[in-house]
């Protein structure tokens, strides 16, 4: 909601569909079973936060705009966090 918020102060509108690259993460998950589920999820979730990390970080500080700079960084603590447990699910699954 925050930044479906901040987005439009700014004149953008935030998509409610699913991406490609969340359609095709779907696709492959829908036809995975079992352990190999488990092993192709959790690797996805640590790919897309780490992808996620670096964009905010990347946001935070390169950014020209202050309140995106501050959502960014406000967020970055929550998101590592979220990725170090993707890990440990990983490391889990294998």
């Amino acid at each position: 909601q925050e930044l479906v918020t901040l987005a439009s102060q700014n004149g953008l509108t935030i998509t409610a569909g699913m991406t490609k690259e969340q359609t095709e993460m779907y696709n492959t998950l829908s036809q995975q079973t079992g352990v190999n589920f488990d092993r192709t999820y959790a690797q996805m979730m640590v790919d897309s936060h780490q992808r996620t990390v670096n964009m905010f970080a990347e946001a935070a500080e390169d950014l020209e705009d202050p309140e995106v700079n501050a959502f960014a960084s406000a967020k970055l603590p929550v998101l590592r966090a979220h990725l170090e447990e993707a890990m440990e699910l990983r490391t889990s699954v294998q």
